[in-house]
């Protein structure tokens, strides 16, 4: 398990999304690029396979676009009909400090990745790859804790 410093984002909306306003609840941060094929096939595939066996319980995805402006990721977000929140990190230095390298690796990970968080702000799973059915397990023991 990793603890999970406190950060603000800023959202795709003016509003600020704070990781400490979120505690009680599960988080999945899904980190993307625009620039990653891989990207292209499975995060517009988040919403049908993570997002919506869990509609109606404590589990907030946000989805982390990172290295792209703020108009390539509209226009992603826009060509997949993605309707997760999205929040930019365009210099990548959330993602940076909370993709591989916080796994002791000297560069960051390869995109896209994924982190679930427990209530208490604690990393509970870091993968690099989509494993959907993995992920719901997780979610799912998370949510039952």
């Amino acid at each position: 398990d990793f603890t999970l410093a406190s950060f603000s984002w800023p959202e795709s909306s003016p509003e600020l999304i704070t990781l400490s306003d979120a505690r009680g609840s599960v988080v999945l941060l899904s980190y993307f690029a625009t620039f990653c094929p891989l990207c292209h096939v499975e995060v517009p595939d988040l919403e049908t396979s993570i997002a919506a066996p869990f509609e109606g319980e404590d589990l907030q995805i946000w989805l982390g676009n990172s290295g792209s402006t703020q108009d390539e990721a509209w226009d992603f977000a826009e060509s997949y009909d993605i309707q997760l929140p999205m929040l930019m990190d365009t210099d990548m230095s959330i993602y940076m400090s909370y993709s591989r390298a916080e796994a002791d690796l000297e560069e960051y990970a390869p995109f896209p990745v994924h982190v679930l968080i427990d209530r208490d702000g604690i990393i509970r799973y870091l993968e690099f790859r989509t494993d959907a059915e993995e992920i719901r397990r997780t979610i799912d023991l998370l949510l039952s804790e």
